[in-house]
């Protein structure tokens, strides 16, 4: 498992675990920067300007239900994974700044 690339590679290929999680550039796009981390260490053990996305489980949940066992659309289901988490981020900002 790299340890790094972008939004999209690692949301494919993280490892299906709440102990693993994604941590990348804002916005959250699939070309986004991105690197994995891990839950036990403070930001993801790297001390950089990258925000938490997601856990591994919630990343592999996702993406099994939208597919259905479809490989096919395993990209489609990464990129509105993707979006629906930039949405959730977006929403979180502006209730923290009311």
């Amino acid at each position: 498992m790299a340890s790094s690339g972008t939004l999209a590679q690692l949301v494919k290929n993280i490892q299906y675990d709440d102990d693993w999680e994604i941590w990348a550039d804002v916005p959250f796009t699939p070309e986004s920067e991105a690197r994995y981390g891990q839950r036990q260490f403070e930001n993801g053990g790297v001390l950089d300007e990258k925000t938490f996305f997601a856990t591994g489980t919630r990343c592999g949940d996702f993406i099994a239900e939208w597919c259905e066992g479809d490989e096919d659309v395993e990209d489609e289901a990464v990129n509105q994974f993707i979006d629906e988490v930039e949405e959730e981020r977006k929403d979180a900002v502006c209730e923290s700044a009311n």
